[in-house]
């Protein structure tokens, strides 16, 4: 619901990515910032530097780094064996090996960022939704008694521990919009960047960030929970990727589905990491112009070690905090620019009303 609220919020970030971007003897540079800018109020032209320190924040603390490194620990201490004795040295080497592969990528370019992540991702993702689709048919039988639980979830509170009433309903609302925003990154500014790297027009750069949110939220989340609560698998007391894995090798019959888990988790959270690594780089950009990236490098390889071993829910609340602050700047920039964003559909729309008329 999040994501579909949110789809217009995500077209407009696109679209504006895109159109407002600059080139530079070092490479084309986008990202938020340039929209603030291009605002009549003189608070949020102010604003623009400000947000690109909370851009840089969140690529070092939030979703860039911690979380990612925190979801490829998890999914490799499940396949480690004598985990439970070693928990910490594992995750240790998970963290320095994960830090030394991000920077030997770094140093052979960001431009090829982008080459890697347009061919890995793809495949992973069909793969990994054909998986989900697979279970959700395996256990069809139980899809009816699955919606159910979700609404009652939802509206009874009763996904929230030690609340009630109202108290356990937001509880359950602000954490569902947090991680589907998480997920999908609306509202925040970043897909800014993103249509800004790329060469299509405004109009389909925004066209192709609300895909990207549609495919991210709507299809692989939904697929993931069907999976999940149609198999029963979220009454066990592992962890989120264990569970997953476990609806999607059917009950054991199928291991090869919940290899995937593990193996597309540790891909999509690798590739996560490198992607908004280029946002936080742009916004050093914008802001010094492009000194410190060696600075920026090493801590941000220093973060991902620090998820590896940091507590799980630290690591969230870090990222929720810093992805609340980004749109806290974010939307009333939006909103005083809304007049810039243009529809392509405007003309035809006026061609129906005279029609009509």
């Amino acid at each position: 619901m999040t994501t579909l609220i949110c789809l217009p919020l995500r077209y407009a970030e696109g679209y504006l990515g895109a159109t407002y971007r600059k080139s530079k003897p070092s490479g084309m540079i986008s990202g938020a910032f340039y929209y603030f800018e291009k605002s009549k109020r003189p608070i949020i032209r102010a604003l623009a530097p400000v947000y690109a320190v909370l851009c840089l924040g969140c690529a070092l603390l939030g979703m860039g780094t911690m979380v990612q490194s925190r979801s490829v620990a998890d999914a490799v201490l499940a396949l480690a064996p004598g985990k439970e004795s070693n928990t910490f040295i594992i995750s240790a080497a998970i963290g320095i090996v994960m830090s030394v592969l991000f920077y030997i990528c770094v140093h052979k370019g960001v431009s090829r960022i982008g080459d890697v992540v347009s061919v890995v991702v793809p495949f992973m993702l069909i793969a990994y939704c054909l998986c989900g689709a697979a279970a959700i048919v395996f256990y069809k039988s139980e899809l009816p008694a699955a919606f159910s639980a979700i609404f009652k979830g939802a509206f009874s509170g009763s996904a929230a521990i030690g609340g009630f009433g109202g108290a356990a309903l937001k509880t359950v609302i602000s954490s569902g919009i947090s991680k589907g925003v998480f997920t999908n990154e609306s509202g925040l500014g970043t897909a800014a960047f993103a249509a800004g790297a790329s060469k299509s027009s405004p109009a389909s750069a925004g066209f192709a960030q609300m895909g990207v949110a549609i495919i991210d939220t709507v299809i692989v989340c939904s697929v993931s929970a069907l999976a999940i609560i149609t198999s029963g698998a979220y009454k066990s007391n592992l962890s989120v990727t264990e569970i997953t894995a476990e609806a999607f090798s059917l009950g054991g019959i199928f291991p090869a589905g919940g290899k995937m888990v593990y193996i597309s988790t540790i891909l999509f959270a690798f590739m996560s990491a490198l992607g908004v690594y280029f946002y936080g780089r742009q916004s050093l950009r914008y802001l010094t112009g492009g000194h410190g990236v060696t600075v920026f490098n090493l801590l941000f390889a220093v973060f991902i070690f620090a998820g590896c071993v940091y507590p799980v829910m630290t690591i969230w609340n870090i990222a929720d905090i810093l992805n609340g602050l980004m749109a806290f700047l974010n939307l009333p920039a939006l909103i005083s620019v809304a007049a810039l964003v243009k529809s392509p559909f405007g003309k035809r729309k006026k061609e129906a009303l005279q029609l009509t008329e």
